[in-house]
């Protein structure tokens, strides 16, 4: 019986895992493994897809339709998807007059919607643009971001090639793929061209016509960059003026123009052929972009997320029956695993140590404190340690996911672009000890919450609370105090000086010195539990403005990575922090629990 329920759990978590998977379709096991050249970075298909997808609906998924088919789709056929709502829209005045179901702060419109209905905010748009991003009110904002969203739209359907049947005079409805049919129809026409050709005959002002058409295409925005031709990668439309490419070469320039019309086994024939013509990718190369294509298909940080969020569930089972605690063990062990997959791929993917921006420091934090209640709760089994550090854990990936959209997580920050060895010691340090800050914050809230609220506090948990808050003060006092310290060496070497009241310098300071009054008002007796714990929860305040808030005053070197909402909720957090400090200063004969 005890195997039967074992297997059980087990598939339950295996179910869990897979549920969370973006399973690839057909079209994203062909095209979505295609080499692209997007911000400076080779990314397969599936990536670039999913980076636009954000950009223009505010989430990288749609419902029945993969990114890579949404992309590939708009790119290659004129028509597809023109009604589908994708286009995000933030603001209920926006459309309201078109009809009263517009009138919320979030929804999502159609091409086709837009193409009709733009007119109504014109006049707007065009103030919007007068001003820089600080200057506009919220409805310009939200003006602008309709704006961008449908021109971005409007660039990825003029991203992969001319079509033919768009062209005056070349209007056929029979043709199927308009854009290899604009490419056959150029190579056609250019063959019945001489030296001696009259400028002015029916021949070559049939030609031209086309020509002409091609010779505009590389200059439109947001052009995918899909061949690497003469040392350089460039859109399909650039390849085909090029004047010195082989018959190899434009055999792979038709075959890319095929894929649209193809069936689901003919692109994979395609593939296979366009793939064996990219020898300009090393071995390790390939392989780090169909490592990254599998990264997008496993999600490892939502799997481990959801794996979290049923360790403490299940904490909070066990709390009232007998649910054996090598069930939390495995479901922690195999969100480890995906948590470290996950750390272990963007390394690989991007070559660089692990925190590289805020998104990443947010998984690190996470992963961090993962590792850390985990050896707790094995070392103790209290499900109190499970139960609070997974909910942490949680609460963490579900502030990287936040930041996740506000653009591409593998994109290294300007700030930090010099070194990967100031990143891979600075940075980390720096983190590990925002972690472990963190951590001893959350223990305070909890005791201050265990006490006003409950009379769960006995003096065997008030001890063991405040032990732990202790050790984790110092030991993020120890990786505060060397991260900001090799910060200023690397602050030297980069800008000539090694320290310069740059308010990302002030916060990692004032976290340092915060957290030494702390410690020495402990160790002078100065304060006793309860003062530790009201002191520990504003390091919470002191840390989260030295992470996240020095970032948003757009000033100094560190200053990237503000937007309303993330001030919005900063704010939220430090009005919370505050809150729980002002119920631990209630006099204790007001506390549920005993003092």
């Amino acid at each position: 019986m005890k195997k039967i329920l074992n297997l059980i759990f087990i598939s339950f978590l295996l179910l869990i895992c897979y549920k969370s998977f973006n399973i690839p379709t057909s079209i994203d096991r062909s095209i979505g493994k295609l080499p692209v050249m997007h911000d400076g970075r080779i990314k397969p298909f599936d990536t670039v897809s999913r980076h636009y997808l954000l950009q223009i609906q505010g989430k990288q998924s749609l419902s029945g339709i993969s990114p890579t088919e949404w992309l590939f789709g708009i790119a290659t056929d004129s028509n597809k998807f023109y009604d589908l709502p994708v286009i995000l829209i933030e603001h209920p005045l926006l459309f309201a007059s078109v009809d009263k179901k517009y009138n919320k702060q979030k929804f999502r419109v159609s091409e086709s919607f837009l193409d009709e209905h733009i007119v109504i905010i014109e006049p707007f748009i065009k103030e919007a643009l007068q001003y820089k991003k600080e200057q506009r009110s919220p409805f310009l904002q939200a003006v602008y971001l309709v704006y961008y969203r449908y021109q971005l739209m409007k660039d990825l359907r003029s991203s992969f090639f001319p079509y033919l049947n768009q062209i005056t005079g070349f209007q056929n409805e029979s043709i199927l793929n308009g854009q290899e049919a604009f490419w056959m129809e150029l190579l056609k026409r250019s063959q019945y061209l001489s030296e001696s050709t009259n400028i002015e005959s029916d021949e070559f002002l049939s030609f031209s016509i086309l020509y002409k058409v091609l010779l505009e295409y590389p200059n439109k925005n947001n052009q995918l960059n899909l061949i690497y031709f003469d040392k350089q990668w460039m859109p399909l439309s650039s390849f085909a003026l090029s004047t010195d490419y082989s018959v190899n070469d434009k055999t792979l320039l038709t075959q890319f123009l095929k894929l649209s019309s193809a069936s689901d086994n003919q692109k994979k024939d395609l593939i296979s052929l366009i793939e064996k013509s990219d020898q300009f990718l090393s071995g390790f190369d390939k392989f780090r972009l169909y490592f990254e294509f599998y990264f997008n298909i496993l999600n490892p940080f939502i799997v481990s997320l959801f794996l979290y969020f049923f360790i403490m569930l299940f904490s909070f089972i066990a709390s009232f029956n007998k649910l054996p605690h090598q069930f939390i063990s495995w479901t922690w062990i195999l969100a480890l695993f995906f948590h470290s997959y996950g750390l272990l791929a963007r390394f690989i993917i991007l070559l660089r140590p692990p925190v590289i921006n805020l998104y990443s420091s947010a998984i690190f934090i996470a992963f961090v404190a993962s590792i850390i209640g985990f050896i707790m709760f094995r070392k103790t089994k209290r499900l109190f340690y499970a139960g609070y550090i997974s909910a942490l854990t949680c609460l963490t990936l579900i502030v990287a996911y936040h930041l996740s959209l506000s653009g591409d997580t593998l994109e290294v920050m300007e700030a930090v672009l010099n070194s990967n060895f100031w990143l891979a010691t600075h940075v980390v340090s720096m983190t590990i000890g925002y972690a472990v800050i963190f951590m001893a914050g959350f223990f305070a809230i909890a005791f201050i919450l265990i006490g006003a609220l409950t009379k769960k506090l006995t003096p065997d948990l008030e001890s063991s609370i405040s032990r732990v808050v202790y050790i984790f003060l110092m030991v993020s006092l120890f990786f505060n105090l060397l991260g900001t310290v090799l910060g200023g060496i690397w602050a030297d070497q980069s800008w000539g000086r090694f320290w310069g009241w740059d308010p990302k310098e002030n916060g990692a300071i004032l976290i340092v010195l915060w957290t030494a009054i702390i410690l020495h008002l402990k160790w002078g007796k100065l304060i006793k539990n309860r003062g530790l714990m009201n002191l520990t929860v504003l390091s919470n305040i002191v840390t989260a403005w030295s992470w996240k808030g020095t970032n948003m005053l757009g000033i100094g070197l560190h200053s990237y990575g503000f937007t309303e909402q993330t001030f919005y909720w900063l704010v939220i957090f430090f009005i919370s922090q505050i809150s729980i400090v002002s119920l631990g200063l209630l006099p204790r004969k007001y506390w549920n629990s005993p003092g």
